[in-house]
């Protein structure tokens, strides 16, 4: 893994321009967005978003009741488990360039084929799938539009200049916080939306945890942990090419993470602007801005 891979640990790679325009509100002649998640219809006041962390399997074994009475949100490889046809989600958040064929290999990268084989396989209910604007001409897109299965809805990754308080250009989706990870962008999609309660189970976000350093030779490694599969050890390399330069600095690996844990206090704010209340339901978690309670 290389520094690049490192820093998408939080923050996915720059956008690419918006190639197509869906619905485009103009803002300055040359600036166009693509913004249709305000048309995604709640079917309670309450929605339940599915981390992939170790502890999401026990969450569902003991909430299982609670949680497919409500709204779900699923993210990421949540298709690949036998979990995502069990709770089956009403909305799936997608936000990393590698599930539309655009990240690392294109489309002959492990994870978009794990994706596309088991969501288009194994999905048999209707379900809202939320994407970034920049995927709005990948295969992907086509093909989910083509199912009627699937209702397509894009968030905007432009931020447009706008006089009015940031939480304001939240709600317009003029803004976004920085999706630093998918659970983030779950966070304010649900918030944007005004649940009046989110229940977020499977966020461990254990990175203090998981990473170390080798005590021969002081190379820096991350131990990758989720619900569907075996851990993984991965060196965080500059350049996976040229193992030679060296792995990553610890410090550079803090200060990234810092970063998204201050996110998660942002979104803390925003949803009390909203008057939107937040729990994290997590068997373990190390997100210490939300308050602990679990589904009664």
């Amino acid at each position: 893994m290389n520094i690049k891979q490192v820093i998408k640990l939080f923050i996915p790679p720059v956008f690419p321009h918006v190639l197509k325009k869906i619905k485009s509100i103009k803002r300055k002649a040359d600036e166009t967005y693509i913004s249709t998640i305000g048309l995604i219809e709640k079917k309670s006041d309450t929605i339940c978003i599915l981390g992939n962390g170790p502890s999401l399997v026990e969450s569902c074994k003991k909430y299982k009741d609670f949680i497919v009475k409500h709204d779900v949100i699923g993210v990421n490889l949540l298709c690949v488990a036998d979990i995502y046809t069990e709770m089956k989600p009403s909305i799936y958040v997608l936000a990393d360039p590698i599930f539309f064929g655009l990240g690392e290999h294109g489309i002959e990268n492990e994870k978009y084929k794990k994706f596309v084989d088991a969501f288009f396989s194994k999905t048999s209910w209707n379900i809202t799938v939320v994407i970034p604007d920049y995927a709005a001409e990948t295969e992907v897109c086509s093909m989910l539009k083509q199912n009627d299965l699937f209702n397509v809805r894009f968030y905007n990754t432009k931020n447009l200049p706008s006089d009015e308080n940031i939480f304001d250009q939240y709600n317009k989706n003029l803004s976004t916080p920085p999706a630093r990870n998918v659970l983030n962008l779950s966070l304010y999609l649900s918030i944007f939306l005004k649940y009046k309660e989110v229940y977020v189970f499977g966020a461990e976000n254990s990175f203090m945890e998981d990473i170390h350093v080798d005590q021969d030779d002081n190379r820096l490694y991350f131990t990758y942990r989720h619900f569907y599969d075996k851990a993984e050890r991965e060196y965080l390399y500059y350049d996976n090419d040229h193992p030679e330069r060296g792995t990553t600095k610890l410090y550079e690996f803090l200060s990234e993470h810092s970063k998204t844990m201050k996110l998660y206090w942002d979104l803390l704010e925003y949803s009390n602007y909203n008057n939107v209340k937040i729990y994290n339901a997590s068997e373990y978690s190390l997100i210490d801005a939300f308050e602990r309670k679990k589904p009664e």
